[in-house]
């Protein structure tokens, strides 16, 4: 039985919805930044097959937001892997090393940490936990629920440094 959120069990206008065996494939992984940020915007709209498939959610006007469309493709690349580790219970215990990241998803120590500071200051994810030499730091989507808590969606405040008073 998967741990991830199964397509077929959730009726989500609202939403797009990403195959887990594809975004956790080596191809997938491999891509760059940019072409993963380029196929979420292809797919937007996409109603496609509603089989039983494991799948990941992105919401459309989380994908929609400045926040979002502002991201380098390292950090959309880091934010779907989160999402790929998701699976409905373990909001806050998220975590992507640096080894992973370069293992992974073809990102060297010198994308990694600025992608994830990106999702913070952009406020995609949320750290929860400090990592240390031999464990990363553990982090939150803040597009879910957390600790009992609603969704925060902290990207809804970010602005470009532009638009900001």
């Amino acid at each position: 039985m998967s741990e991830h959120i199964m397509l077929g069990d959730v009726a989500d206008k609202e939403a797009m919805w990403l195959p887990y065996e594809m975004v956790t494939s080596p191809a997938w992984r491999s891509l760059s930044g940019e072409a993963v940020k380029v196929y979420v915007e292809l797919r937007r709209g996409f109603d496609g097959d509603e089989g039983d498939w494991d799948a990941i959610r992105l919401m459309y006007d989380m994908t929609e937001s400045p926040a979002w469309r502002s991201l380098s493709g390292a950090a959309a690349k880091v934010y779907v892997e989160f999402a790929s580790r998701f699976n409905g219970a373990n909001n806050g215990d998220l975590s992507l090393s640096i080894g992973e990241g370069k293992r992974l998803l073809n990102l060297g120590k010198s994308k990694v940490m600025p992608a994830l500071n990106e999702l913070q200051v952009k406020g995609l994810i949320c750290k929860t936990g400090v990592g240390h030499a031999s464990r990363a730091a553990t982090h939150r989507l803040t597009e879910e629920p957390y600790d009992g808590e609603p969704a925060t969606r902290d990207w809804k405040s970010w602005r470009p440094m532009e638009q900001r008073q």
